[in-house]
């Protein structure tokens, strides 16, 4: 902006054209025209003035031949003399009623503020991006910076809120420029030239006129939808070759692939994933602020609340926190309950379109965002893109594609790499092995086309035959190493496919494949969090009746664990007890052995412990005999169970040695760790505190490593309950609160209870007795829920701890305990400090 305040008239325009030195002789237009740069730029800002196109044309005429006869300008023109002095009149007056509604700009003013504001509110959750940008620029040997992403995720957006930023940092000024109006590089070109008021001349190119005017400036030039001509590429090339300072800033939806290029990947904006449950935190996500920014333009009544926000949430999610997605759909709050929006976004995602009258027509709805983007490729690649659509919006690695789409590694090469620069495709070269997955808007295009593809059935067989096999060799490798929790870590990457493949085998005639592939998770379902649900999968594959004995066997054997880890005990008992008869009937070895160890530890937890005794030395016998190695120190571990149920310590220390002396031999961490939990418990109730801690340690370093969250949850509550004894309260906080919430994620009611016993420990501790009474009134329900025994210790501790909070409460007590037996008491609450 500058100093000088000046009144245009067309008298002063005219001298200014047709007789500059005049002009200048006036003291008051040299100051104005010095602090614009000179005549020169002054032409430039006129150039830039909203002319009509017969004005801007005559314009550039009497400024590409300044001082020619009137002769000269009507055959240039094809116009009349009477024509000419008629129109140049209209060109002064207008030009200077322009100049002087312009004051407050200039050239150097940076007009995409303007445009900043046009696209209306402040843009959010791109702070990063926005920082990293201004850092890039100001580094002297960045010149070239290309924004890239799916389209509607922000990057003009970003580009304009970042010209704002740096208006202060090119003295030249900062020029925007959109290219998708144009199909043509010539007139993408003229567009160029005209914002710098560059006149075309037939005895240069028009490239080579606008890169010698910007030769030696100073300048920020952002070019926007850049994707929409071929070849500009060779003309950013050019311009930055051939000028000394100039800086380009791109948005493009494809990368320009020049070695100086700097690219700025833009992704969605992030949203809450559906295990946050904070109504308070959720809205603080930058999709959901966007939605309530969207929402509120469109209802100002609109407001997010806790019976909302869900809804809100899975709207984002769903459009995979697309900013201009969810600018569509959030403009439909004036006409729809976010219920309903939600409900008619589920059947017709793609198809919502725009109700905003200012988005251009590639951004009419979702479908014509990623439509665009597909109709660039080849047609090789759109088929390799279809059949990867079998993948839905899950992770995958480069062998499930290959697997799928059955391409040479060439071609599957050239295939990904085109649909990553398309952005139809995300990468993550984070882990050991490359994974690549789709946004769920681009996963719901994909489908539909899928769906009507000739192989689509044929694709889906070696889908699911391939991730049934990828499940047993993970079970495989399980087996052999008790390095486990990088395994299980995998499993958990693949596992919505080993979902979708459980599902398609369970509604084949036969379940001997959805046998197979449920023996190979079963183990992953019980120490990682997923009980819950492979007991309905197991449920659903006894009820369809489609088993021989041999299969019921080793279903039977696997739904009984996952039920006894659940804390239904005699539901648990009763399974194990059709295993071991049909393993019996089948004279099967090993099976029996597994039958015999796993009904004896649940009559352990339930308290039948001569009946325990009974079927443990049976086990011990069997296995014995026919030398099941692994199988005989479980059941010396069951036996430890039994003893430390009865307080027998030194029959425990005893079988806890014979487990031990196994698991040693063959380097099995999960073992070890089991048996020096055994020995931690022995240790404590003999008040060797030292050594209870030591093994404690080491347990819950084996635990770690072998990955079984179940073993690592017992052996927090241990650690909470010696933190207790030793009064480092602090720590028996965060032990006890690490335990339950592994408790409660795996479902393990048992182990569940026996925390909150311990919880309750702490609380009387630090005198809440109000709290110690919820646990134990919880932890008492869930007892009698599973009808697990209480062990003597245990039995003592609780009924103590209970005396003592009757006594501090008095008869408050009763209200408490009934309240929080009724009550499906939140954990959470239970755990805080």
């Amino acid at each position: 902006m500058t100093d000088v305040v000046v009144r245009w008239t067309a008298e002063a325009i005219q001298e200014a054209i047709q007789k500059p030195t005049k002009f200048l002789a006036n003291p008051h237009w040299l100051q104005y025209s010095q602090q614009l740069g000179g005549i020169t730029q002054l032409y430039t800002y006129m150039t830039t003035m909203p002319l009509k196109e017969k004005e801007q044309l005559l314009l550039a005429t009497l400024l590409q031949y300044p001082g020619a006869s009137v002769d000269t300008y009507t055959q240039l023109l094809h116009i009349h003399h009477a024509t000419f002095h008629r129109h140049q009149k209209q060109l002064f007056e207008h030009l200077a009623a322009c100049l002087n509604s312009q004051q407050v700009d200039h050239p150097n003013h940076d007009r995409s503020k303007e445009l900043a504001k046009f696209y209306g509110q402040p843009i959010i959750g791109r702070e990063q991006e926005q920082a990293l940008i201004q850092r890039l620029c100001a580094q002297k040997e960045i010149r070239l910076i290309t924004l890239t992403g799916l389209g509607g995720i922000g990057k003009t957006r970003l580009a304009l809120s970042v010209v704002s930023l740096l208006e202060h940092s090119f003295n030249h000024r900062i020029v925007f420029i959109r290219l998708n109006e144009f199909d043509t590089k010539q007139a993408a070109l003229r567009t160029i030239a005209n914002k710098f008021g560059i006149i075309e001349l037939n005895k240069h190119s028009l490239l080579q006129q606008i890169q010698e005017y910007l030769y030696t400036k100073q300048l920020l030039l952002v070019i926007d939808n850049l994707e929409h001509l071929v070849d500009f590429d060779q003309v950013i090339d050019h311009l930055i070759k051939n000028t000394v300072s100039i800086k380009i800033l791109i948005t493009s939806r494809k990368v320009l692939n020049l070695n100086y290029e700097h690219v700025i990947l833009i992704n969605p904006l992030d949203f809450p994933d559906e295990n946050i449950y904070n109504w308070q935190d959720i809205a603080e996500y930058p999709a959901i602020r966007l939605f309530y920014q969207c929402a509120t333009a469109a209802n100002a009544n609109f407001q997010i609340t806790s019976q909302n926000i869900s809804f809100i949430s899975k709207i984002c999610r769903l459009v995979s926190g697309i900013p201009l997605a969810i600018e569509i759909i959030a403009a439909y709050i004036r006409y729809l309950s976010i219920e309903d929006l939600y409900t008619n976004i589920q059947q017709s995602l793609l198809d919502i379109n725009t109700t905003l009258t200012n988005h251009p027509p590639q951004h009419k709805n979702i479908h014509s965002i990623i439509d665009w983007s597909f109709q660039q490729l080849d047609p090789e690649t759109q088929a390799c893109f279809i059949l990867l659509g079998c993948g839905q919006s899950y992770t995958w690695d480069y062998a499930a594609a290959q697997s799928w789409t059955q391409l040479e590694q060439s071609s599957l090469n050239r295939c990904l790499q085109r649909l990553i620069d398309y952005h139809l495709l995300q990468v993550d070269g984070s882990n050991q092995t490359t994974r690549y997955s789709m946004h769920t808007v681009v996963a719901v295009f994909i489908e539909y086309l899928f769906q009507a593809d000739a192989q689509c059935d044929s694709v889906m067989q070696r889908y699911y035959a391939y991730y049934a096999q990828h499940m047993q060799q993970a079970a495989t490798k399980i087996q052999a190493t008790s390095l486990q929790a990088p395994i299980y870590a995998a499993i958990k990457q693949e596992y919505p496919h080993y979902r979708r493949s459980l599902t398609w085998f369970l509604s084949q005639p036969s379940g001997s494949h959805a046998l197979e592939l449920i023996r190979s998770l079963w183990r992953f379902w019980l120490t990682q969090g997923f009980a819950v649900e492979g007991y309905g999968w197991c449920q659903q594959l006894l009820a369809s009746q489609t088993l021989s004995n041999l299969e019921l066997a080793r279903l039977n054997l696997i739904t009984g664990n996952i039920a006894r880890l659940q804390g239904a005990l005699h539901a648990a008992k009763e399974l194990f007890k059709r295993t071991l008869g049909l393993w019996q009937a089948l004279e099967h070895s090993e099976g029996i052995a597994w039958g015999l160890a796993n009904y004896g530890l649940t009559a352990v937890m339930i308290g039948d412990y001569a009946e325990a005794k009974h079927y443990l030395a049976q086990a011990i016998e069997h296995t014995q005999k026919h030398n099941h190695g692994s199988i005989q120190a479980i059941c010396y571990g069951n036996l430890t169970e039994l003893a430390l149920e009865q307080a027998n310590y030194a029959d425990a220390a005893a079988a806890a040695q014979q487990a031990l002396i196994y698991w040693q031999t063959h380097n099995d961490l999960w073992g070890q760790a089991t048996v020096l939990r055994y020995q931690a418990i022995i240790h404590f109730e003999q008040r060797r505190f030292n050594e209870c801690k030591e093994c404690l340690e080491a347990a819950y370093q084996f635990g770690l490593l072998a990955g079984d969250h179940s073993l690592i949850g017992m052996l927090a509550t241990h650690l909470g309950a010696l933190a207790i004894h030793n009064a480092h309260l602090a720590q028996a906080y965060q032990w006890l609160y690490q335990a339950l919430t592994i408790h409660q994620q795996l479902g393990d009611l048992c182990e569940l209870a026996r925390t909150l016993e311990y919880l309750a420990c702490y609380y009387t501790t630090i005198h809440s007795y109000e709290r110690a009474l919820t646990c134990l009134s919880r932890s008492d329900k869930l007892h009698r829920q599973t009808q697990r025994q209480r062990s003597v210790y245990e039995q003592t501790q609780f009924t103590a701890l209970l005396d003592q909070v009757k006594h501090t409460l008095g008869s408050d007590w009763i209200g408490i305990w009934h309240l929080a037996h009724q009550q499906a008491v939140e954990m959470q609450i239970l755990a805080q400090p």
